[in-house]
């Protein structure tokens, strides 16, 4: 985690905000960072301010008791040694965090989730899922404070260049950013020695075009089974030659070769072992700027119930800027 020196953290006035502004100051002091609390007042609708003369006066009044509430929560972690700047942001929610990482570079946005409709990431959470430039760690506000004990690795590394296509049904895929999983696992691992935690290493694969093949009984199935157990073994040797570059850690770190959908297995496993945060990637759905967080990633964040730690590829760019 000692990427992270530049972290901003979205204070709502949540009265359990408290524990994640406690491991952001944490994060700061260990790598020697900073850290910015920031809170955004949204502008009255213009037919609002249209019937009440007074609309801005009373927003001025809001920000000003935004900033003294700010400066009341930052006080304490200054006389712990931590650097932090408040500020109040006006605008959308989601839309100024995101402006407020492209001015001042932030490499980490800390924030509770918003939970809506019965899913625990609103759509402010889901927006900056998308379109910000940076980290973004969603909490679960029934976490507390409590240290996340089990945590989950969600990889998707690439088979080696050499590895067996024999039906060729694989070699037309677009290339995987292997820079992505490694990044995820760096994190996960670096959390799992902060936290204490157990850390679960989970790759979903698949035969592509499996069931195709088998259906339209053009292949023996015995030429099918052994395609199946060819792509098996290729994502095997792919987990391993992910996990192999990374520091032993016998007994806390446990990979997972699961067949099936990414969206089904994650869930899963997420619901079984009681896993307590994701370290996952978001990756675009197409080569255009913009469109950020992939159909993947996107289904699996309604269906978890646990705080979210997501990685951009690097390279990502937003499709929000400071103009629009």
């Amino acid at each position: 985690m000692d990427r992270f020196r530049n972290i901003l953290v979205s204070i709502s006035g949540a009265s359990s905000v408290q524990p994640l502004l406690e491991r952001a100051a944490r994060l700061a002091k260990q790598n020697k960072g900073t850290v910015t609390l920031a809170a955004v007042v949204e502008d009255l609708p213009w037919y609002t301010r249209l019937v009440l003369p007074s609309a801005e006066e009373s927003t001025r009044a809001l920000v000003l008791e935004k900033s003294e509430a700010l400066e009341e929560l930052a006080a304490r972690h200054r006389e712990d040694g931590v650097e932090i700047a408040t500020k109040v942001l006006r605008g959308r929610p989601s839309l100024e965090l995101i402006r407020e990482v492209l001015r001042d570079g932030h490499d980490l946005v800390m924030k509770e989730a918003e939970p809506n409709q019965g899913v625990l990431f609103g759509p402010a959470d889901m927006q900056l899922l998308r379109d910000c430039p940076t980290a973004v760690w969603l909490f679960n506000p029934a976490q507390g404070d409590r240290p996340f004990a089990q945590i989950l690795a969600a990889v998707d590394p690439a088979p080696a260049p050499d590895a067996a296509d024999l039906l060729h049904l694989t070699e037309d895929l677009a290339p995987k950013d292997a820079s992505l999983d490694l990044k995820i696992m760096k994190l996960a691992d670096s959390l799992m020695e902060s936290e204490g935690a157990e850390l679960h290493v989970l790759h979903a694969w698949s035969a592509p075009g499996e069931m195709m093949l088998r259906g339209e009984g053009r292949l023996a199935q015995v030429q099918v089974d052994a395609y199946v157990d060819d792509s098996r073994e290729a994502a095997r040797k792919a987990l391993d030659r992910l996990v192999a570059g990374l520091p032993a850690q016998p007994g806390r770190r446990v990979t997972h070769l699961v067949k099936g959908e990414p969206v089904d297995v994650i869930a899963e496993l997420a619901r079984t072992d009681l896993i307590d945060l994701i370290v996952m990637g978001t990756v675009a759905r197409t080569g255009i700027s913009g469109l950020l967080i992939g159909n993947t990633a996107e289904t699996i964040l309604q269906r978890v119930n646990c705080s979210v730690l997501a990685v951009k590829p690097d390279g990502f760019a937003s499709s929000i800027t400071l103009a629009n």
